[in-house]
């Protein structure tokens, strides 16, 4: 592989005894948080990097570079502070800072990037990512991040646990209760174009207000939510099944405002039905706390509704599904409905968080 003209840079001024020479086009980035087990990281780190071909590239001095079989960057360094003083914790962290953040890696060995953790005291960790820029750019090391946090959120994320009056592993053949709201056409007019304004669109806002309610039901500040698309261009009028399935994690723990976190809610949205994000299943038990609305599609056909009548009662029932957020549009707005097993729940706490979320869908946008 031939390297491309900035990288035949960087490979010359590394090497370089003068004018600013002899230094690698280096990163390092140092990210605290909350707590992070080394084990899980390990096995994502592995498998991003097993996955992408750039991160197990050898480039030599003549510009040119080759694929080595086995990566040289698969493993995640690991420093234990945890019962340590903090001020000998952040003595060794800065002795970490000072010996990676401006070395030069053995790019013709292969060794190109480095993830370490720093597991510091009160629980708290430390997660350090260096890279020589001679592998990609700056878009390509933000890849890899994002594919880092993938897979880790696939080994880590859980379906939604708020407190249940009975254990949903010991009940079966239950019969189904549904709390019921509507939302006037003019209202629903407004809320989609304020969304829309924003650049997110009311999918992506419903789904994040929704993710709201079921964070303050469970106390839980991330999660995810099964979020059923149905494929309406791929039924061509058959009756059929046609519904695909995301796995949408959410974050309510980032200090971000409910608008900011609607358009990472869009990102993320567009990123798995692209297949530019993990696709993946929960790694927690059932049951899923669900969100399904098919935008500009009316709940039973405008022609149905002005000959034979408009729906008066409606129930369904989903198994392993706690919560079956449903989202439909009618002649008269917006109806939705929160489907879920009888006995479950505290009936108080789940009308309260119902209500709650068709509050916060109307008064989002309010002042503006």
């Amino acid at each position: 592989m031939k390297l491309t003209a900035v990288q035949e840079a960087y490979l010359i001024g590394r090497e370089k005894q003068s004018h600013l020479g002899g230094t690698a086009c280096h990163v390092y980035l140092e990210f605290d948080g909350a707590e992070i087990d080394c084990g899980i990281l390990q096995e994502a780190w592995s498998d991003v990097v097993q996955h992408e071909p750039a991160m197990r590239q050898r480039i030599r001095n003549d510009g040119t570079a080759e694929l080595a079989d086995t990566p040289l960057t698969d493993r995640v360094l690991y420093f234990d502070f945890s019962g340590k003083t903090a001020d000998f914790a952040e003595a060794e962290t800065e002795k970490i800072r000072q010996s990676f953040s401006h070395r030069k890696m053995r790019a013709e060995e292969g060794h190109l990037c480095g993830l370490m953790l720093v597991q510091m005291p009160d629980r708290r960790a430390k997660l350090i990512f260096d890279l020589d820029l001679l592998m990609c750019d700056v878009y390509g090391f933000q890849v890899i991040l994002d594919r880092l946090a993938q897979a880790y959120a696939a080994r880590t994320l859980t379906y939604p646990n708020p407190s249940y009056l009975h254990n949903p592993a010991e009940m079966s053949g239950c019969r189904y209760k549904a709390l019921t709201a509507e939302i006037s056409a003019p209202e629903l007019r407004r809320i989609r174009e304020k969304s829309l304004q924003d650049g997110t669109g009311i999918f992506a806002a419903l789904l994040t207000l929704f993710g709201e309610a079921v964070s303050r039901m469970s106390e839980q500040k991330h999660f995810v939510l099964n979020v059923p698309l149905f494929r309406i261009a791929d039924r061509a009028g058959k009756v059929t099944d046609a519904t695909g399935l995301l796995f949408v994690p959410l974050f309510y723990d980032t200090g971000a405002d409910i608008r900011t976190l609607m358009h990472n809610t869009q990102r993320q949205l567009t990123a798995l039905q692209n297949g530019e994000q993990m696709n993946s299943k929960p790694s927690g038990d059932l049951p899923a706390f669900v969100f399904s609305y098919t935008e500009n599609v009316p709940l039973v056909p405008v022609m149905f509704e002005s000959l034979l009548g408009g729906v008066s009662y409606m129930i369904s029932q989903t198994p392993e599904v706690a919560v079956d957020c449903q989202i439909f549009e009618t002649i008269h707005g917006l109806r939705a409905d929160w489907v879920y097993p009888d006995g479950l729940f505290d009936e108080a706490v789940l009308r309260e968080q119902f209500a709650h979320y068709i509050k916060r869908i109307t008064e989002v946008w309010e002042n503006e």
